[in-house]
């Protein structure tokens, strides 16, 4: 799960091919899956509220400081989803 929150990974993941040959990262390919891990996270807490998911919480802070707005946003707001319940 920590691979799938990690941007920078993601962005190496997710590539174009122009048509000059030219390989490019694909930022909207690779915003999507983040959101979607960021989701599932919510998603988990949902099914199972007293699952301890704090070992995110170093990939989640990281995508809270992402230079894309939508994912900085939904990061800060998984960050409160990440405490352990009981």
């Amino acid at each position: 799960m920590t691979e799938l929150l990690d941007e920078k990974q993601q962005l190496s993941n997710f590539r174009l091919t122009r048509k000059d040959g030219s390989v490019v990262a694909n930022p909207p390919a690779a915003r999507m899956c983040l959101l979607g891990g960021l989701t599932a996270i919510a998603d988990y807490r949902k099914l199972q509220a007293a699952g301890d998911l704090t070992a995110l919480r170093p990939a989640v802070e990281k995508l809270g400081t992402s230079s894309d707005p939508g994912v900085a946003r939904e990061a800060r707001s998984a960050l409160e989803l990440l405490a352990p319940r009981k």
